[in-house]
């Protein structure tokens, strides 16, 4: 007997949490895995298409931290650098 596609097992809340260990939602989870097919990504997306909309602004956030943290870091190094150089 056929099992059921995950997506139809699992809740709305559950499709809508992001996975603890990857930090992605079950629609990217199945994106990414070789043997998923595009059907099965849009079950997962037919049932909260808001999910796209929410992992774009929180990727557009995370990148633009890092951004902010990378030049806050190379500043750093630079201050520090040139902490050394005054002191000699």
């Amino acid at each position: 007997m056929p099992r059921p596609p995950i997506f139809s097992m699992m809740t709305d809340d559950e499709i809508a949490e992001l996975d603890p260990v990857t930090y992605q939602y079950p629609f990217l989870t199945c994106a990414a895995y070789e043997n998923s097919d595009l059907l099965t990504v849009y079950a997962f997306l037919s049932r909260n298409p808001s999910l796209v909309e929410r992992y774009i602004e929180q990727t557009t956030h995370q990148f633009a931290a890092e951004d902010r943290g990378g030049e806050n870091g190379s500043k750093e190094k630079e201050k520090r650098h040139d902490d050394d150089d005054g002191e000699e």
